[in-house]
């Protein structure tokens, strides 16, 4: 990477192309692989390259290396290490090795119009005074200027070091400092890269547009949002504090960026997408927002003054505002990677000949490319190896050895709720075929009806977790079915006997799943149950109503389901049922009395619907404490039920996930993680987090559902497993057995053995899963009554009362005034009210007047 910034090497013109027969073994001793395509800087010369070349316009005619045109390389890369190996720091260590090195200015031949040479303030003073009271610096008089000026003026200009970094290291004295840091050196520019070929566009106007570009030593990291804390962090871990980098951190939370002058004075500003997107304005295209746009600080001034800018003429906005914006990429082609890489390679990069014209790199690159022209794939080849900087694994196997990483697939059973939703899932898609006959557009896999098939899969993949179907589409498919079935038997409609019956069975499976009071309750309620037992009754009874009817409910004969959200309440309602007053009156008739207390104590929440949320609840159980834990989550419906779950266990959590949650709110929730003794668990949406962010401080990682994109779960896996992880990694991915899970879960794998086949985007878009999606078959439905074989029962029951809540004094001194007895020898049959003879006693003054 260093070398790439001070000794860019030499590109071959992509006109040319080397030979690729050549017998010469003395020339093949020489060959590097890039050298028939780059001309080394180093180690290498025109002497050694050997290498005969053609032009495309010549084919025939042999051209030696010297006599072929080469372009200068790009002065940096793409770093394409492996996930979680220290990019971050490599970028750390290249920006404190260059902490000395100013930014040079344009040079003749680059493709930045109108650059002027560079300059000072120091220079433009000149002319004005002739001498700087300030600086100490003697400006020119009369044409003869000093020895400290032209001294003063050198060093500015010289751009070989910072001068700042300089002083700081002890080398430049604080008083010749201060008649240098004054006068930072700048060339101006203009922005608008045609500008000369606008027509229409005045020159003087033109001329106005010029900025001042400050030269400085410092470096601008363009980041996500979600990565601006952990730059910060990693810069303190890995950075000492004497002689390190400054750092500024701009992100939403900055209103207004520092003026040029203060920016040159860090060595490091770290500035988020979206806080540098807000500086953005497309002056390519528009004129008129260019010059509305504040230029003072540009200008060298220390203060905005646009206030006392006169407005530009009326005419001259009015011919902006009528261009029409040009954009750098066709639209319609923006999604072609390959223009997308060309624009990174020549407006970014700069390579030559791609950053000289805006359509070499289509004449060039792509359309041999796409016409399959002989060497057109080499030299792609040649120019990727070339701008991607990437160690070998085995150097970094060598210099860094990693915890090791235990990977595992965790298959459950699902319980009876999840079985019944699967197969209404499955009967839909058995109905669908046999009314369309598997044809037709109303057919879920017709190519015209991508759009409903991808919302069937996804329901289907929901159902291996939780998910609610309404009633109504209930008995809309079985009227569906019915129908279909007495058209068949009357002869209208030519189903087979083996459609007749996948229909008599889909149907079945609707009207099980709507006549089970367990389901239809689930299905109303929109989220998981919960399976709770020993209540008193006065909550029982009085705050909820839920069937206890089914299987599952055998555990405990008063068990009851409840949704997470119906427990959370039961508990505030308890606590408002505790609430006493030292006022001396009768405990109310909502008050708990304290053997209900002990019956509130003893409770327990058994079970829950979802095998998945029942297993992730064990596991975090058994190792929060000790260890911090991940969850990965594939939709935010998950991502909102673990978080429910969570809550009833009580078990302090984090989440990283898109809804309702804002960037600074994500970036706190990874550093809390990271940081926090309390916060052990975070949730995770997979799609938000794969990529980018560190959370090596954990050690357990759960795949909710298994991921399609296997490159996704690997960039997952390594948010853990990275550099700064300390501990052994274990990552369990869930499957619901019996399931579509299962059948995904095989085809990744038959695709990770063939390493020619193609990974379609969607899972519904590849050819086998569809073929497997269009089988789906039902799953038998756990009708046991033994509650240890039943899934989605916990490992150990979780307590439903808090256990720092404790029963209020006040009130038990009520019971124990008001009540005969002792209160746990109370009887709920007998009242325990006892009614007491009061004695009023009444007095006028000073003389008693009464009794009663």
């Amino acid at each position: 990477m260093l070398r790439r910034e001070l000794l860019p090497d030499f590109i071959l013109d992509p006109n040319y192309a080397p030979l690729t027969e050549n017998e010469n073994i003395e020339t093949k001793r020489f060959c590097h692989p890039l050298l028939p395509f780059f001309q080394f800087a180093h180690g290498f010369d025109q002497a050694t390259n050997r290498w005969i070349y053609t032009h495309q316009k010549s084919p025939n005619t042999p051209v030696p290396a010297q006599d072929v045109a080469w372009y200068s390389d790009a002065r940096g890369g793409i770093i394409c290490e492996d996930m979680g190996t220290g990019k971050t720091c490599e970028c750390l260590a290249l920006i404190l090795l260059t902490k000395r090195q100013m930014a040079r200015p344009p040079i003749e031949g680059e493709t930045l119009p109108c650059v002027g040479t560079v300059t000072s303030r120091l220079e433009t003073n000149a002319g004005k005074n002739t001498g700087d009271n300030n600086s100490g610096v003697s400006l020119p008089h009369k044409g003869v200027p000093s020895l400290k000026y032209l001294a003063v003026r050198t060093a500015l200009l010289s751009c070989a070091e910072s001068l700042r970094v300089m002083h700081d290291d002890g080398m430049i004295p604080d008083d010749l400092w201060q008649q240098l840091e004054p006068y930072p050196p700048y060339y101006r520019v203009n922005p608008i890269a045609e500008s000369r070929a606008r027509r229409g566009a005045p020159t003087d106007k033109m001329q106005s547009v010029f900025f001042k570009v400050y030269l400085s030593s410092s470096t601008i990291v363009v980041v996500p949002d979600n990565l601006v804390d952990q730059w910060v962090r990693e810069k303190y871990k890995h950075v000492e504090d004497h002689g390190g980098l400054e750092i500024l951190k701009l992100d939403d939370s900055v209103n207004t960026i520092p003026e040029p002058q203060t920016l040159i004075k860090y060595d490091l500003v770290l500035v988020s997408v979206s806080r540098l997107s807000k500086e953005y304005i497309p002056i390519d295209s528009n004129l008129a927002e260019l010059w509305n746009m504040c230029r003072c600080y540009s200008r060298g001034l220390s203060q905005c003054t646009c206030d006392r800018h006169s407005p530009p003429n009326n005419s001259t906005n009015a011919r902006a505002r009528k261009m029409p914006r040009r954009h750098l990429v066709d639209p319609r082609e923006s999604s072609s990677d390959f223009l997308q890489l060309g624009t990174l390679v020549s407006k970014f990069l700069r390579v030559g000949p791609f950053a000289h014209s805006t359509s070499a790199w289509t004449s060039l690159m792509v359309l041999p490319y796409k016409r399959n022209k002989p060497g057109a794939s080499d030299r792609l080849q040649a120019l990727m190896q070339n701008i991607m900087v990437r160690n070998r694994p085995n150097a970094i196997t060598s210099d860094v050895q990693l915890p090791p990483l235990h990977e595992k697939i965790v298959q459950l059973s699902p319980t009876r709720h999840q079985a019944l939703t699967y197969n209404t899932v499955v009967a839909f898609f058995n109905i669908n075929a046999v009314l369309t006959e598997r044809v037709g557009r109303d057919y879920f896999f017709h190519p015209e009806n991508k759009r409903h098939l991808r919302q069937i899969v996804e329901n289907l993949f929901h159902a291996c977790f939780s998910f609610s179907i309404s009633p109504k589409h209930i008995a809309d498919g079985v009227m569906n079915g019915k129908q279909a079935l007495e058209l068949w038997e009357r002869g209208e409609k030519p189903y087979s006997v083996g459609d007749a019956d996948l229909l008599r069975r889909s149907i079945a499976e609707l009207q099980r799943a709507s006549s089970d009071s367990e389901w239809a309750y689930m299905a109303h309620a929109e989220s998981v149950g919960y399976w709770i037992s020993g209540l008193p009754h006065k909550i029982s009874e009085h705050l909820f109503d839920a069937p206890t009817d089914t299987a599952e409910c055998q555990r405990s004969e008063s068990a009851r389901l409840a949704t997470a959200s119906q427990l959370l309440q039961m508990v505030a309602a308890a606590k408002d049922m505790m609430a006493t007053a030292s006022d001396g009156l009768p405990p109310l008739s909502t008050n708990i009395d304290p053997s209900e207390f002990e019956e509130l104590q003893s409770a327990k929440v058994s079970g829950c619907t979802s095998n998945k949320i029942a297993y992730i609840l064990d596991q975090i159980r058994l190792f929060y404490q000790d260890e911090k834990c991940i969850v990965f989550a594939n939709t935010q419906n998950e991502v909102a039920l673990l978080h429910e779950a969570l809550d009833v266990a009580r078990i302090p959590h984090l989440v990283y996930a898109n809804q309702a949650m804002s960037q600074s709110q994500r970036r706190h929730n990874i550093t809390t993680f990271s940081t926090s003794t309390f916060y052990n668990v975070i949730l995770v949406d997979v799609y938000l987090a794969a990529y980018g962010i560190d959370l090596s401080a954990a050690s357990r990682v759960w795949f909710v559902s298994p991921i399609w994109q296997a490159a996704r779960e690997r960039q997952a896996i390594k948010r853990a497993h990275r550099l700064g992880q300390s501990r052994p990694v274990f990552v369990e991915t869930l499957l619901t057995r019996e399931t579509i899970e299962e059948a995904l879960w095989r085809r990744r794998q038959e695709i990770s053995r063939n390493d020619t086949e193609m990974v379609a985007k969607d899972v519904e878009e590849d050819g086998k899963m569809r073929g497997m999606l269009s089988a789906s078959k039902f799953i038998e439905v756990d009708e046991s009554t033994d509650a240890g074989s039943v899934a989605g029962f916990f490992g150990s029951d979780i307590r439903f009362w808090p256990a720092n809540i404790r029963y209020p004094r006040q009130l038990r001194q009520k019971y124990k005034m008001w009540s005969p007895g002792s209160p746990e020898n109370v009887s709920p049959s007998v009242p325990f009210f006892k009614t007491r003879r009061l004695t009023l006693r009444f007095t006028e003054g000073s003389k008693e007047t009464g009794n009663f």
